[in-house]
């Protein structure tokens, strides 16, 4: 009965890590179609911020909320390290450089 006990409660971490997974991904998608092909759609603005400052936020928010705060926290994991290069750089308001974006990677 102890190996029973022992395997489904592996099962169902495991599930649990995996569902903050695609909780991640899913933000580092979100992420990078927000910076591929939102900043076409409002003709690289002036006036916003960069993406990695709403992943940031998440971040921080997640240690204050009672709902779902893993969720939270691995949602803006993805959503920042989607944006990491302008992080790195510590671009606030401005808009990208027009050059060969792509989908994949950190730019």
């Amino acid at each position: 009965m102890d190996k029973f006990k022992y395997y489904y409660s592996t099962q169902v971490f495991m599930a649990f890590l995996s569902n903050l997974f695609l909780v991640g991904f899913s933000g580092y998608l979100i992420g990078r179609w927000g910076h591929y092909q939102l900043n076409d759609w409002f003709r690289h603005h002036k006036w916003g911020v960069h993406h990695w400052i709403y992943g940031l936020v998440m971040m921080v928010y997640s240690f204050f909320t009672t709902y779902f705060p893993l969720l939270i926290l691995c949602f803006g994991i993805g959503v920042f390290v989607s944006d990491l290069k302008d992080f790195t750089e510590f671009k606030l308001i401005e808009p990208d450089k027009d050059g060969k974006k792509k989908f994949w990677g950190f730019d």
